[in-house]
């Protein structure tokens, strides 16, 4: 009985290997994931920036407030040792305001509103630091689509809706924590630059434009 149990158990283990294993252990923590695990990760980019420029040498001045987020699942599968392909698709939000300050009146201007999905196909290669801590660089390439609405001049209630379609590519340089064989911990910098066009409802063509986002990608991964 003893037996037939023991051979029941290696052939569950030969059936599933990367089940079995995801990351190899060893002296100062895990040393590399195994060729065939598969990844599901969920990644978060937040960018916040805010500037201010004075009017004149009074204190007059114009401030702006960015906020840019992009985020989604990443399915990834590790084609050779320590080295994963993935398929990042996610969806994007972008605003830019700007206030201006005149004396003691204070107006609000929206200068982008941009939404819609966003999608990349990425390669990472994890390089082993020590105590299960691994610097996975990747780069990325893909498309974006969605729309764009802004206020119509000297109006509050109008906007003119505009369609967004481009290219994307995104630079990562991030470091993954394996917490266990099973679940990782992600934390780094990530670049994201889109080129694409502008076109206005009922317009025939549109104008192009490009955005550089960059800021802080927190997440975590489950492999299996």
């Amino acid at each position: 009985m003893n037996r037939l149990v023991i051979l029941g158990l290696f052939g569950l283990l030969a059936a599933s290997p990367a089940a079995a294993q995801t990351v190899t252990g060893g002296y100062g923590g895990y040393q590399r994931i195994a060729r065939g695990v598969f990844e599901l990760g969920l990644d978060n980019l937040l960018l916040v920036r805010q500037g201010t420029q004075k009017l004149g040498s009074g204190d007059d001045d114009v401030s702006t407030l960015e906020i840019a987020y992009t985020g989604g699942l990443t399915p990834r599968y590790f084609i050779a040792d320590s080295f994963a392909l993935g398929l990042s698709v996610g969806f994007f939000v972008r605003k830019q305001t700007a206030t201006t300050k005149v004396g003691s009146t204070e107006t609000e201007t929206i200068l982008a509103d941009d939404s819609g999905v966003i999608g990349f196909l990425m390669a990472n290669y994890y390089i082993r630091l020590g105590n299960s801590f691994f610097f996975k660089p990747g780069i990325g390439a893909g498309g974006f689509t969605g729309t764009r609405s802004l206020p119509v001049a000297g109006t509050t209630d109008q906007k003119v809706e505009s369609a967004l379609a481009g290219a994307a590519v995104r630079a990562d340089l991030g470091f993954a924590f394996f917490a266990s064989q099973h679940m990782n911990l992600r934390a780094g910098l990530d670049f994201v630059y889109r080129s694409g066009s502008d076109t206005p409802d009922g317009a025939d063509e549109g104008q192009d434009f490009s955005t550089i986002d960059g800021g802080f990608n927190i997440g975590i991964g489950y492999l299996f």
